[in-house]
């Protein structure tokens, strides 16, 4: 029973660690997408440079497109960074899940290696036991044969004790028959 519930243990453990990979995969996928939709952004502003920040503003017709402009410029950059941090912490969790899925492996490595210690005592057990059966098995045996042989011993005085009451009986019939003094 005990190697039975340790054999559900290592199965789940298994199945915990098959959907540790999957979730592991598929953050490494939203990773790379998330980090390749940033590069083609950073590409293509380095590649199409249309005005700087300071240009913008200067080329503004009014106050407020100046401003509007500028919060615009200010805002893609607050994004270009909560999208690095993202990526970053998500790398950061990639790193943490591998390392618990490692450790994971490991346990159950553990968990393995003592179901299979605990297969090794049980058969040594079931062994031994096999054993101490047939040595049991063959005292009976050597029991059963020594009754045998008691027992055809007592047949054979029950036949002897019935022939020599057999023989007594017939002297004394005998010795009645014929009479005593004539000889």
């Amino acid at each position: 029973a005990e190697i039975a519930e340790f054999e559900k243990k290592i199965e789940e453990k298994k199945s915990d660690i098959e959907e540790t990979k999957k979730k592991l995969e598929e953050a490494k996928i939203a990773c790379e997408e998330q980090y390749a939709s940033m590069k083609l952004r950073i590409q293509f502003i380095y590649e199409n440079p249309s005005a700087s920040l300071f240009e913008l503003v200067l080329t503004s017709e009014s106050v407020s497109e100046a401003l509007n402009r500028a919060d615009y410029v200010f805002a893609m950059s607050d994004y270009e960074r909560q999208m690095m941090d993202k990526l970053t912490d998500a790398k950061e969790e990639i790193e943490l899940q591998e390392i618990t899925l490692e450790a994971e492996l490991e346990e159950l490595d553990m968990m393995q290696d003592e179901l299979e210690k605990q297969k090794v005592k049980v058969n040594a057990s079931i062994n031994e036991k096999k054993g101490e059966l047939s040595s049991k098995a063959a005292e009976l045996s050597s029991a059963n044969a020594e009754q045998s042989d008691y027992q055809a011993q007592l047949k054979e005085q029950e036949k002897e004790i019935v022939a020599e009451l057999i023989r007594e009986k017939m002297l004394k019939i005998l010795r009645d028959e014929i009479p005593h003094g004539t000889a």
